[in-house]
């Protein structure tokens, strides 16, 4: 299963700096400027005659000899600290790829990472053992991942366990104990960064993990858990966002929880995707008494547009009764709701080409406006 797409208001947050895009990984993150100088270090010279390569203005050496210099794993700490300190980053990713390549399925070698990365203090040094060791096939082993949920239980370090958080988003799926854990781990981390990458984690996972109901409830519940203890704005928002844009039916306790988050979330961009959640997910007769009242407590014109097409997605043609009542309680709405009648009485049905028909026409002030306030009285 895949996350389904996500509507437009979702691009709007991204430019506005979303938290769930600034939630990255650990090893994507900034490159230090510290140099390591090591007089013992000895590693293969560059050669100058391919230095260049296509490009005059090329600063990547072609270094030689390389297969010899990182041929097991024990060279590998010496080799990526050269790495970092000449500064190139082609060097760097060859030496990421050649380590998750030497640990393999190898759990031993795999922990043997991993307790490099618990000494190390750099925090490039952290992340290249970090994404080498998430990439590889033994990470996927339980030995292996009890030990980085326990480094990512360790709250007074923040460093490492961002790492470990980072690592456990390359899991195929989390069992309840893990998911759990995870979850506590990004609850209480003191980091609002560790928030943000225990969220997205889950979220990773979810969306690789799901193949029931029943099981996207268990990621779904966990990102709310952690929306609900976050004192996060950031955190909540992420979280809120991606747990209302789960695969699959809801089950009746998550739906009970997205729709809290449509009536109470200071969020508008978590009200709409919540408002579309509950159209997409709930059964129609519930979710049309949900998006009713949600309408009617809603203050923000943007996310009454939201739920008035949210109608039409739950329901399609039988939704416009209330679409009706909606533009009349908004008046603002009554072109948009003539405009869905005459087409869904021309015979176009699908709900995707009505959207495709007349998003443009009807919804283009929320689409491109993103301080679009309700225009008229204040409340209906």
């Amino acid at each position: 299963m895949r996350i389904r797409r996500l509507p437009r208001a979702l691009g709007r947050a991204v430019r506005l700096g979303a938290p769930l895009v600034l939630a990255t990984t650990l090893f994507g993150a900034i490159r230090s400027d510290a140099q390591v100088r090591n007089p013992h270090l000895t590693w293969p010279a560059p050669d100058p005659e391919l230095s260049e390569l296509d490009d005059p203005a090329a600063t990547t050496a072609c270094w030689t000899g390389l297969t010899e210099a990182t041929a097991d794993l024990d060279s590998m700490p010496n080799a990526i600290r050269f790495a970092l300190a000449s500064g190139d980053d082609r060097l760097r990713e060859f030496l990421t790829a050649r380590l998750t390549e030497l640990i393999g399925d190898d759990a031993e070698a795999a922990k043997q990472v991993l307790a490099w990365a618990r000494a190390a203090t750099s925090h490039d040094e952290i992340a290249i053992f970090a994404e080498a060791l998430g990439a590889s096939e033994a990470a996927q082993r339980a030995d292996v991942r009890e030990r980085v949920v326990a480094m990512a239980e360790d709250r007074e370090d923040v460093e490492h366990q961002g790492a470990a958080l980072a690592i456990l988003e390359t899991q195929r799926s989390f069992d309840e104990r893990t998911l759990s854990r995870v979850v506590e781990a990004g609850g209480s981390a003191q980091s609002a960064a560790n928030q943000l990458y225990a969220i997205k984690t889950i979220g990773t996972v979810m969306e690789r993990g799901c193949e029931s109901s029943r099981d996207c409830e268990r990621y779904m519940s966990g990102l709310l858990e952690i929306a609900a203890r976050s004192n996060e704005d950031g955190s909540r928002l992420a979280a809120e966002m991606i747990a209302t844009s789960a695969p699959a039916q809801m089950t009746p306790r998550v739906l009970d929880r997205v729709t809290e988050i449509l009536r109470e979330s200071p969020n508008r961009w978590a009200r709409d995707l919540a408002a579309l959640a509950v159209a997409h997910d709930a059964p129609i007769g519930r979710a049309l008494r949900i998006l009713r009242e949600a309408f009617y407590a809603e203050r923000e014109f943007c996310v009454r547009v939201a739920i008035f097409r949210d109608v039409g997605a739950a329901a399609g043609a039988h939704g416009l009764p209330l679409m009706a009542e909606m533009a009349s309680a908004q008046p603002e709405l009554q072109e948009a709701y003539v405009l869905f009648e005459r087409t869904y009485a021309s015979g176009v049905v699908a709900w995707d080409r009505v959207v495709d028909q007349l998003f443009e026409r009807i919804f283009l002030e929320c689409s491109m406006d993103d301080s679009a306030e309700q225009p008229g009285e204040e409340g209906v």
